[in-house]
């Protein structure tokens, strides 16, 4: 039946309680949101047509063929909308965020977070190394509630007016931390919280972004054994007790240095240190010389490899190698072995204003993952003192209180007594055994999932017999090669009982894989090695030591923080002042002297140590003031040859009259006394001083010759 009888008195409606103002149509219509208004404004001519069309049903059939909107839409919204509520029934209330005219229930409009809101609140998320999500968006909230403009959002009277558009503003801010405005809730402004890499970056540095960046991934199944060594120092989970001798004993941590062999992940070398307590306060820790005398004894036990360049990856910290050590193992060894430094990494990024350094343990991973494997094996060991503050055990502090009340009885042991206590901590001797089995085991485990290792089957006669691999390199690495033969020759069926009783299959153990593809190797000659094991005289910088003249050298002999001025005497034939020398000598033994060699590292001569004189030792001092005057006599002859004059020499003659003068002043004597007592020479120097008065001047030249081939059969 067509509906044209209708009367809007006919029609009921459920209605609500409205708790917006009423406003008319005309006024609600430009403040909608959009998606609203076009709706709205679509719709209205089609509703306008209809109730000019003298038959409504027809009207609204023809409407639906000629748009894309159903009969059954169109005739609901005429009758059920627009025909009791005129054009504001067209709204739609669920999309209008509170428009205020009759049937709207809404009573606030949710604003939009701008593009200059978010920025903010993810600049002060990347400024706040805390709980800087909530606590960014209260700091927002608090100055926004103030009166404070916000970018791109105004005043809170501006977000009122665009919550609420029909109402007045109230005299005081009517949102809180607890009520903020609408779409200005946490949960809103943390779906734009930024990517945690990018907020680690910001927040931490670089050093916790990186885990969560790709990862780079190395292949290591094409990597033969010796081709990389890495190198780290760790510290082991327990503290030992160590006779420091003229100290006494002292209850100090354990370090390790430890070399590893990445394609077989096994330990080729280690050294360990107890961290002991100089008398200054400061600790005693790896140095450079530690690191090169480690690179000795890996270099001195396997050699270098053939036919392909060996790298050692280090660190710059503990486990680093100097520049000299560098350069002299890539000397020794003819560029063979090369050094790739990894472990500080000093950033670009400056985000807070500071440049960034970190240590990239990534580099070294391998042993890393290593290292956590050592510590669960030494779990046993006693003085366990776990990794942290949070992780030692309960009765640590206890255990080391009582291991420091020790001290002083242990100092006054003897070395039978000390062996028959039962201590609270190990020895330092003892551990170093302790970790030594501990890497044997490590370096034959069978229980491991290492990338890159072959899984192997083995057989077995019966359950009480040996397990013999089926390999055939394996089984002649451990001698079965004979049992495998007979293997071979056995039915199948006897061949399955044999596997079974073998269990299940195993990869191969570190020891193995590097005993199964060691490379050809060649050992350093022992001249070379005798090279490595001297340390070398440079200047702080790394450079070759200046030749100052006098037939002296000074250097400085650094061990860890300490640092030793040595003056060195001797001869050197042919070498000016200006030239630039390496000295080599042992630092634990400077009454050996020093061997000295050019920048080419050929041999100029042997220099012995003298050491300082204090302010008493006079015939020390005149010894140092002789060399300077000597070094002065030589600039002057370079200069003079350089110059071809000589209107400075009579200057210079009184210059070193003066400090004669001034030597004997020490000595509280006049200059021309007679009565001065005279240090006898020794019968060395009488001998030559008659030989040198008694030639004449070729027979000097050819004594002088005579000296220095002495000197160079000494040296050498």
């Amino acid at each position: 039946m067509d509906r044209d009888d209708h009367s809007p008195a006919l029609i009921t409606t459920t209605s609500t309680a409205l708790t917006v103002p009423r406003v008319s149509f005309s006024e609600a219509l430009p403040k909608l949101p959009q998606d609203a208004r076009n709706e709205v404004l679509a719709l209205l001519p089609l509703m306008k047509e209809i109730a000019a069309a003298a038959k409504k049903l027809p009207a609204i059939t023809a409407i639906a063929k000629r748009t894309s909107r159903s009969a059954e839409t169109l005739r609901r919204w005429y009758y059920k909308r627009f025909a009791i509520l005129g054009a504001a029934g067209l709204v739609d209330h669920r999309k209008c965020g509170g428009c205020g005219l009759e049937g709207c229930t809404a009573t606030e409009r949710e604003i939009i977070l701008t593009a200059a809101v978010i920025q903010r609140w993810q600049g002060r998320v990347a400024t706040n190394d805390k709980r800087g999500l909530s606590e960014s968006w209260k700091s927002i909230l608090r100055e926004l509630i103030s009166g404070e403009s916000i970018e791109d959002a105004g005043t809170w009277r501006d977000l009122y007016a665009a919550a609420y558009p029909f109402r007045e503003p109230p005299a005081v801010c009517p949102w809180s931390i607890h009520r903020p405005p609408p779409g200005w809730s946490l949960s809103t402004f943390l779906r734009h919280k930024p990517a945690k890499v990018v907020n680690l970056l910001a927040r931490k540095g670089s050093f916790e972004a990186w885990p969560h960046l790709p990862e780079v991934r190395v292949d290591l199944s094409t990597l033969k054994p010796m081709e990389w060594l890495v190198v780290d120092d760790h510290r082991l989970d327990f503290k030992v007790f160590v006779d420091v001798p003229g100290r006494g004993v002292q209850l100090v941590e354990m370090w390790g240095l430890f070399v590893m062999d990445v394609a077989t992940r096994m330990i080729v070398s280690f050294g360990l240190k107890p961290r002991i307590e100089r008398e200054d306060g400061t600790f005693v820790a790896f140095e450079h010389r530690d690191m090169q005398h480690l690179m000795f004894h890996v270099l001195g036990t396997y050699g270098v490899p053939q036919d392909f360049t060996q790298t050692w990856i280090v660190e710059n910290a503990a486990a680093a190698v100097s520049t000299e050590c560098e350069n002299l193992v890539s000397f020794v060894t003819h560029g063979r072995v090369k050094i790739k430094r990894t472990g500080i990494q000093v950033g670009d990024f400056t985000l807070s204003g500071f440049p960034e350094r970190w240590g990239n343990y990534r580099g070294k991973r391998w042993l890393e993952v290593w290292f956590a494997a050592l510590d669960i094996v030494l779990g046993g060991v006693k003085g366990q003192m776990g990794s942290d503050y949070w992780s030692k055990p309960g009765s640590f502090d206890a255990r080391q209180a009582f291991g420091n009340r020790l001290l002083k009885l242990l100092d006054k042991c003897t070395a039978e007594t000390r062996a028959k206590l039962a201590l609270p901590f190990e020895w330092a001797g003892e551990a170093h055994w302790l970790v030594s089995d501990a890497i044997e085991l490590l370096n034959h485990r069978q229980d491991h999932r290492l990338e890159g290792f072959e899984e192997v089957r083995f057989f077995s006669y019966d359950h009480g017999s040996a397990m013999i691999p089926l390999h055939p390199q394996l089984a002649t690495l451990h001698g079965f090669e004979e049992h495998l033969k007979t293997f071979s020759l056995v039915p199948k069926e006897l061949q399955e009982l044999w596997l079974n009783q073998g269990g299940s299959p195993r990869c191969i153990t570190p020891a193995e894989k590097m005993a199964l593809n060691m490379p050809r190797m060649q050992r350093l000659s022992r001249e070379a090695m005798l090279d490595l094991l001297f340390d070398e005289g440079t200047t702080w910088k790394g450079e070759a030591l200046l030749y100052k003249g006098g037939d002296v050298l000074d250097i400085e002999v650094r061990r860890g923080r300490e640092k030793q001025k040595v003056r060195l005497s001797g001869l050197l034939p042919g070498v000016e002042i200006g030239t630039r020398v390496i000295a080599r000598l042992n630092t634990d033994h400077l009454e050996c002297g020093a061997w000295i060699l050019n920048e080419a590292r050929q041999l100029l001569g042997h220099m012995t140590h003298s050491g300082t004189p204090t302010h008493e030792d006079i015939d020390g001092l005149h010894q140092m003031l002789g060399a300077q005057i000597k070094a002065l006599k030589q600039a002057s002859g370079i200069a003079e040859r350089l110059t071809n004059r000589r209107r400075d020499a009579q200057k210079r003659v009184g210059d070193l009259a003066e400090l004669t003068q001034t030597i004997h002043t020490l000595r509280n004597q006049p200059a021309d006394a007679d009565d001065v007592p005279e240090l006898p020479a020794p019968d060395a120097s009488r001998e030559l001083a008659q030989a040198i008065a008694t030639t004449t001047t070729s027979e000097r030249e050819t004594l002088s010759r005579a000296a220095l081939r002495q000197l160079r059969k000494a040296a050498a």
